[in-house]
């Protein structure tokens, strides 16, 4: 498992490389915040009904010559013009593509305002070089499947009521 300060070393690397155009990078996005309103999950919090919104991105390339592979997860609670947000990390296999936290749940790596920071430094760069043609990022964006939506699946419900 990976310590968090050797992952801000990793990352300040990775966006000096990215930043000179030398990094390759395969980047998956898959996200709820595009979705109509009522598909997504909504609670009541505080006093407040938040509707929630849920994205992950997985970062892959090589880095030292070996395969680097983080998958970020944030969920964002919108209520008004008040936005939460928690942020996890996760250090998982190369070959692990999916996008489920009890999955995910192992290969947690203790987060920090300054991991988070270097990843959305990183992740602005790679967006930079998508929008200026860079061919050494790729980007696939997508939005989840109706069926792993809470709000399209009744046990999913259930089971969350009951926690």
């Amino acid at each position: 498992m990976i310590q968090p300060k050797a992952l801000a070393v990793q990352l300040d690397d990775l966006i000096a490389l990215t930043k000179k155009g030398t990094q390759e990078w395969d980047v998956a996005v898959q996200t709820t915040e595009h979705m109509e309103d009522s598909l997504k999950d909504h609670i009541e919090e505080d006093g407040k009904v938040w509707t929630i919104d849920e994205c992950y991105t997985n970062f892959t390339c090589k880095y030292l010559g070996s395969p680097f592979h983080l998958i970020s997860y944030e969920l964002l609670k919108t209520s008004g013009d008040e936005v939460k947000s928690n942020n996890l990390l996760f250090m998982a296999p190369d070959a692990m593509r999916i996008f489920q936290l009890d999955y995910l749940a192992p290969f947690n790596v203790q987060n920090s305002p300054v991991l988070t920071e270097k990843l959305h430094t990183l992740w602005l760069l790679i967006l930079e070089g998508v929008k200026s043609g860079n061919k050494k990022i790729r980007l696939d964006a997508s939005e989840p499947p109706l069926s792993a939506m809470p709000s399209q699946n009744p046990e999913d419900q259930i089971i969350s009521e009951i926690d």
